[in-house]
């Protein structure tokens, strides 16, 4: 007997609400997206900039305990030292008309390499945005930044050199998507915004399948933009980790900061509920499929001293499952606990050099009496971040 797809519902709402993105689009009225061809001359730029870092590692575990983790150093050992790019990017911007833009984006970093063990490039970004088809909106098409961090909590912590916001270092989402995106504000005075998005749900890589991701985001921007406040929440279905059915990812996420001109504080909290999407190792066994609840409170808070001085500190606690009870024998079996602080010193507005501290500390969940319970020693590293920036 033929198993239906339980998430089957799902699936036709979301290519319902793909249907309705295109009938928003191509209802409006085009002509207002017209423009003077006499008066606008199309023109480009190049641009780019990377980070790095030279680092050293002053505490880790022993190496056999260091086959996991997310954290940019977690499986370094104790002593390693390196100069190294973390990213390098380089984009191109076209404006073909006063109301479409393009862009393409080109990334290189440690993790994506030839045969040759050499760095190499693949395609972050590539997209059409149409301007003003929909009142005080835009569309984008193509590859695209999600609501998810890029486009509001991580311009506000304005340290991914430092480090990733928590939804991203912890693996909430994708900073990009292949698909639509619309993003808009409510009100002509910009306080109120919205972004929809439907895509592929796996970022960078290509994906055929009837299984996307669907996004929704709100904003808020009060007290003369001072206080942002943003609410956001995404769905997506894909095949489960092992065996047959669905797995179902949910994403709940909000994020607030108020900014002054002398200072900037925000506190970030993202949850998820992943629904066949984790595998349950048992020793001696046949591994298990189990339902999964990561949790993640992110705070943080810069201080500016001068115009070339930035002050920063950062506390997050990260739970890969908040639904974890004796017995579960997890690949990751520890909450962790991230802290970093350090001095952003900009000798000019495109270089940058930051001192920082980078720690990551674990917590076993199982009890000391527990088969493979380890109190795994924290990853403490020192670095000397730069990034430089060209356009």
């Amino acid at each position: 007997m033929k198993t239906q797809n339980p998430l089957s519902k799902i699936i036709r709402l979301k290519l319902y609400c793909s249907f309705l993105f295109v009938s928003i689009l191509f209802s409006c009225n085009f002509l207002t997206a017209q423009e003077n061809k006499d008066e606008f001359k199309p023109s480009g730029k190049v641009w780019g900039y990377a980070f790095g870092d030279f680092f050293y590692k002053a505490d880790s575990d022993s190496a056999k305990y260091l086959n996991f983790g997310r954290g940019e150093f977690a499986k370094n050992k104790q002593n390693d030292i390196a100069v190294t790019f973390r990213r390098i990017y380089l984009g191109y911007d076209y404006n073909i008309s006063p109301n479409l833009f393009t862009n393409i984006l080109l990334e290189s970093n440690d993790g994506i390499l030839t045969g040759s063990g050499k760095r190499t490039v693949f395609v972050k970004s590539l997209f059409l945005e149409w301007k003003k088809i929909i009142p005080r909106a835009s569309v984008f098409i193509g590859q695209s930044s999600t609501p998810t961090w890029p486009i509001i909590s991580e311009p506000i912590w304005g340290l991914r050199n430092v480090e990733k916001t928590i939804a991203d270092y912890r693996g909430f989402g994708g900073a990009n998507d292949l698909g639509i995106r619309i993003t808009g504000k409510f009100d002509t005075s910009g306080v109120f915004g919205y972004t929809l998005m439907w895509g592929n749900g796996k970022g960078d890589a290509p994906e055929v399948n009837v299984m996307k991701k669907v996004y929704a985001s709100l904003d808020a921007r009060l007290f003369q933009k001072k206080l942002t406040i943003q609410l956001q929440t995404d769905y997506e279905d894909a095949p489960a980790k092992q065996g047959s059915g669905y797995a179902a990812y949910q994403t709940i996420l909000g994020f607030i900061s108020y900014q002054h001109e002398k200072f900037t504080v925000a506190m970030e909290g993202v949850y998820q509920t992943q629904q066949k999407a984790k595998i349950n190792k048992v020793e001696s066994a046949t591994d298990t499929i189990k339902d999964s609840a990561p949790f993640g409170l992110s705070v943080w808070a810069k201080a500016n001293l001068n115009q070339k001085l930035t002050a920063f500190v950062r506390f997050d606690n990260f739970s890969p499952d908040i639904n974890y009870k004796k017995g579960d024998n997890l690949k990751d079996p520890y909450n962790e606990n991230f802290f970093t602080t350090g001095l952003d010193i900009a000798p000019h507005k495109n270089w940058h050099i930051i001192p920082n501290l980078w720690i990551n500390s674990y917590k076993d969940k199982r009890e000391s009496t527990e088969t493979g319970y380890h109190a795994r020693t924290a990853d403490v590293v020192g670095r000397i971040t730069f990034q430089y920036t060209f356009k």
